[in-house]
Order: structure tokens, then C-alpha cells, then sequence
């Protein structure tokens, strides 16, 4: 007997490769980010400038570019020159 696979796992962690074939059981994780400052939740009291500080990580490869949107993603803006890379593990 075959070992057999839930729904679950054949929908979330089956991916369909560029020749037909089937890879079974993959988590790359696509491109994340978290902004570390301000804080979730944090009232900004004045207007002016403010430093956004945060992470940004890809499971397929060197994150190229962070953008950050202060309006809701209305508009975006490229991260200036003080971001940095870090190498993989």
C-alpha cells in the first residue's frame, strides 16, 4: 500500500514545474517583510520625517528591492541606500 496525502497537502504543497511533472512537499517561501519601527499601532504625534526600519527575506533568492508605501499603498517608494544584504545561511 501507497502512502496516501491529505487535500491539505496536496493543494498547498505541490508545485507544478515548467516540463508537467509534479513536485510533492515544497515550502520556498516567497518574498516577506516586517516593518521593525514605528511599531504596529504607534501614533505618529507630528508630520515630518520619520525613520521606517524593518526586514525584508526571500526563500527563492536575494531580495533586489524594498519599496514602502506610507498612504495605504496608494504610492510606493524605493528604500534609499541605507538598506543592506545580508548573505544566506
Amino acid at each position: 500500500m501507497r502512502p496516501g496525502a491529505t487535500k491539505d497537502e496536496v493543494a498547498h504543497y505541490v508545485d507544478l514545474m515548467p516540463d508537467g511533472t509534479h513536485r510533492q512537499y515544497t515550502s520556498i517561501q516567497e518574498a516577506k517583510s516586517v516593518i521593525t519601527a514605528p511599531s504596529g499601532g504607534q501614533k505618529l504625534l507630528t508630520q515630518g520625517y520619520y525613520d521606517i526600519t524593518g526586514l525584508a527575506w526571500s526563500g527563492r533568492g536575494t531580495v533586489e528591492r524594498v519599496e514602502v508605501s506610507v498612504d495605504g499603498g496608494r504610492n510606493w517608494r524605493k528604500l534609499g541606500s541605507r538598506a543592506r544584504s545580508c548573505p544566506r545561511p
